[in-house]
């Protein structure tokens, strides 16, 4: 049995119908998509402990002769957290080499700073 439509209007409704139904498909396979890579992207670290209980695995930059940096090497010697740290000059240093270099995971600053900078 022949299915094609006769009319004008027929074949018009069929061209939108499958038109309709290739925006359909391919909005559900980017939805896919996207549902089974975002948890890749989701960061690993959400607070400082996942920092300080990792053991040394997660880098950080910190400027060189603030408090952050004494507060790290506290931190090691009355709770025993090691930190595996570089240090720079200044704060722009730390949150470029955060958001440019892929070995560094994380620096730790007051939320206004944050803002700031990023």
């Amino acid at each position: 049995v022949d299915k094609t439509p006769k009319t004008w209007g027929g074949r018009i409704a069929l061209i939108g119908h499958g038109w309709f139904m290739m925006i359909m498909l391919a909005s559900y396979t980017a939805n896919l998509a996207s549902f089974l890579t975002t948890k890749s992207l989701t960061p690993s670290i959400t607070n400082f402990l996942d920092v300080a209980q990792s053991a040394g695995s997660y880098k950080m930059a910190v400027p060189t002769g603030l408090s952050h940096e004494d507060f790290l090497r506290g931190e090691h010697e009355h709770h025993g957290y090691v930190f595996n740290y570089d240090t720079t000059s200044t704060w722009e240093e730390s949150l470029a080499l955060v958001k440019d270099d892929a070995t560094v995971s994380a620096s730790f600053m007051d939320e206004p700073n944050v803002l700031y900078y990023m």
